[in-house]
């Protein structure tokens, strides 16, 4: 099971910019794939190649791991497949 995670801002046509999110609760440098697989939650930051993360989602990355969280960083499918077989998930290969 994943779901993307609804952390960008919304884009206003009137005034043709993304407007930030004020809800005082939300955190920036969340990934964007919340998943579970297997028993395990495992949070992925999408990249397109060649992109890298800003510097809270780096801090996030970072702080999720130290509290034992399982996440990265894939810029492809390929690179999902093969991130999930290192966390040693149990991962059955080539299941996207």
């Amino acid at each position: 099971m994943a779901w993307p995670v609804n952390s960008v801002g919304v884009y206003d046509t009137q005034r043709k910019i993304y407007r930030k999110n004020n809800n005082p609760w939300h955190k920036k440098g969340v990934p964007d794939i919340d998943m579970i697989f297997m028993g395990h939650v495992v949070r992925v930051e999408v990249k397109k190649p060649g992109g890298y993360c800003s510097k809270e989602q780096k801090e996030f990355l970072i702080d999720y791991k130290r509290h034992g969280g399982r996440c990265f960083v894939a810029k492809s499918l390929k690179e999902l497949d093969e991130k999930l077989i290192l966390e040693n998930i149990g991962w059955v290969k080539g299941v996207f």
